[in-house]
């Protein structure tokens, strides 16, 4: 007997389970060691207590009516709970409550054993967080098994973008949403991952919905050798409006580079056309009016020099160097007032129908462009059409709001005259509409369009703080809208004021020019409309000049010139010497003129090059005129 007891003091001692023997009253008569750490007592000091001395009144309640309801059944009961330790820490714990009898058969006590499972219960609960984490995730995340591809789990965010039930995911594989890739393939692409090679797999692909439907994604590929069985992890991320907006900022770079490109192209061809315009202009002087076959031959001539100064004017307008000279206008005045020539030009086989607001806000744009934008989108439309069709033109009031402005780019949020063209022709192909505002770019016959119709327009648009958008099906024809911002709240429209053309009187003018033929043209131009003229083919020159003559009333000088001093810094040189001399600028480089038009406000003339001989008249005639705002535009520079 005492051997036996030895012996089973010493398991009970050593056992890792909890162990406890009570009286039928609830009074602990053994307690091993496993029970005693648990509750931070000597298994000495716990015999004769009850389970309430140890424990909450919830738990020694439940307690208590458990071991009524092993003495009643005589049959164990278990249970799960929990318990504090000590201030900070909870206790997990499985018990089952036995009945002890004795030799005849009656309930003579009641054991208990005890399984701490707070480290197992710490697992589940960190697996609970984490699956919650991953059903919640904004990214597709996905398990599936390395030998049969079976998806095991997928989140909430990739059944809802594959528009797939959790069951009917579970019976497909990856390469099931993604229909180019063979499960060959696959392994080929992860064998790195499954050697070892490298800690994962990043690559972009497409994934294909339920309905058909496609989108981008970006894809981390994780591999876990769990044992039964190992698994891939794979976290995407759709990446579809990341692509979308990559796509524009490309197009957008290469549309900026092209702009450059096209505006110092400009810059000397406006001094060329310049020189052949104005001499055009002279020779017309000395031909008889009628009858004449060299008159004939100049007219010619000159129509393909202005045809050329068109063409100039519209890459200007694509690379949005062109100086605009906006004013508050009713586009509905312009439109309407263009429906009789639109009908002519376009033919009878075009029907043209308008639906104009009637409470169209103002804009504030250059109207001269606004019209050539209308006349250039009805030509193509037309074109479009094989000359047969309806043309609907359209004006309307619109709010680009937050969530329109984020789809786009370079567009403001804010009010906007939006007009809308829409054609019955031929539609365009994807390929085809991805190019349309290229310079240069026509699906027309050669000779049969420049390709600068639209890319005018688009550059116009963006120029004048609008937008323009375009859509297009094959076999449904063509909408494009143009928009262009509202003029400031109580803008008015302003009439027109014709200004007198006048000749010179005498008059001392200094011109600046570092082209010696168009500084030829000029003087020539000047002394016929009865001016003296101080001539100079750089900056330094002409600052010489300011400082020896007494009397200049008009300083004529190009923007662009060598040698260090450029028409800014002569300017300002006259303004010292010559307090209130007017000064008129000339340049073929608009972007230089912008940006000085935008530092001097309304004291900056310009002259733009090329110019037809009545307009270089007026020009010099309001410059002397009126007074130029130099000095105070000094202060700005």
């Amino acid at each position: 007997l005492r051997e036996n007891e030895a012996l089973l003091r010493s398991v009970l001692k050593n056992i890792p389970l909890s162990f406890t023997l009570k009286d039928l009253e609830g009074r602990y008569l053994l307690v091993n060691e496993a029970f005693g750490r648990s509750r931070g007592h000597d298994p000495a000091d716990c015999i004769g207590k009850r389970h309430r001395d140890f424990s909450e009144d919830t738990h020694a309640d439940l307690s208590e009516l458990q071991d009524q309801a092993v003495i009643q059944t005589r049959q164990p009961v278990t249970r799960e709970y929990d318990f504090r330790e000590t201030q900070d820490r909870n206790h997990y714990l499985i018990s089952t409550k036995f009945p002890v009898l004795d030799d005849q058969g009656a309930i003579a006590g009641i054991g208990t054993i005890a399984t701490d499972v707070t480290a197992l219960k710490q697992v589940e609960d960190l697996n609970a967080r984490l699956g919650r984490i991953v059903e919640n995730a904004m990214n597709e995340i996905f398990i599936f098994a390395k030998d049969t591809l079976r998806f095991l789990q997928v989140n909430r965010g990739a059944r809802n973008n594959l528009g797939y039930s959790m069951a009917e995911l579970l019976e497909l594989t990856p390469v099931d949403i993604k229909p180019d890739y063979t499960e060959e393939q696959f392994f080929q692409l992860v064998e790195p991952l499954i050697e070892g090679e490298v800690d994962s797999l990043y690559f972009e692909t497409t994934h294909v919905r339920k309905d058909g439907s496609t989108y981008e994604v970006a894809v981390n590929l994780q591999f876990v050798r769990t044992e039964n069985p190992p698994v891939f992890i794979a976290n995407t991320e759709d990446i579809t409006d990341r692509r979308e907006v990559e796509k524009k900022l490309r197009q957008a770079q290469k549309m900026e580079a092209v702009g450059q490109l096209t505006g110092g192209i400009a810059h000397d061809f406006n001094n060329l056309l310049g020189v052949i315009i104005g001499n055009l202009d002279f020779l017309s002087d000395f031909l008889p009016e009628d009858g004449n076959k060299g008159r004939s031959l100049l007219e010619a001539a000159h129509k393909a020099a202005l045809s050329g100064a068109t063409l100039n004017r519209q890459l200007l307008a694509f690379s949005r160097q062109q100086p605009l000279s906006p004013s508050v206008i009713a586009l509905n005045e312009h439109v309407g007032g263009m429906l009789g020539m639109l009908r002519r030009t376009l033919g009878a086989g075009v029907a043209i129908e308008s639906a104009l607001a009637g409470d169209l806000w103002l804009t504030d744009v250059d109207p001269a462009q606004v019209e050539s934008a209308i006349l250039n989108l009805a030509v193509n439309a037309r074109d479009a059409m094989q000359g047969e069709g309806e043309l609907r033109i359209e004006t309307a009031n619109v709010f680009l709001d937050d969530d329109y402005v984020a789809a786009q780019s370079d567009v403001r949020k804010g009010e906007y005259i939006v007009l809308t063209v829409t054609d019955s022709g031929s539609g365009m192909p994807p390929a085809v509409l991805a190019r349309v505002f290229e310079p240069f770019f026509t699906t027309k016959d050669i000779g049969k369009g420049s390709g600068l119709g639209l890319s005018m327009v688009f550059g116009f648009a963006k120029q004048s703080g609008g937008h323009l958008t375009i859509y297009s099906e094959v076999g449904h024809g063509t909408t494009v809208r143009l928009y262009l911002p509202r003029a400031q709240r109580g803008a008015s429209i302003e009439a027109a004021r014709v200004e007198p053309v006048q000749h010179g009187f005498g008059e001392t003018i200094l011109v600046v020019e570092d082209d010696p033929a168009l500084l030829t043209l000029v003087v020539a131009l000047l002394h016929d409309l009865g001016y003296q003229v101080l001539e100079a083919k750089n900056g330094k020159t002409a600052i010489e000049i300011l400082e020896s003559e007494t009397t200049i009333n008009l300083l004529l000088t190009d923007m662009v010139l060598p040698g260090g001093k450029g028409g800014l810094e002569v300017a300002e040189a006259a303004a010292g010497k010559h307090p209130g001399i007017n000064i008129l600028f000339m340049s073929g480089y608009p972007r230089d003129a912008i940006v000085q038009q935008k530092r001097f406000g309304a004291g900056f003339m310009l002259l733009e090059k090329p110019f037809r001989k009545v307009e270089f008249a007026r020009k010099i005639g309001e410059a002397l005129d009126g007074n130029s705002q130099i000095d105070q535009a000094r202060a700005v520079v």
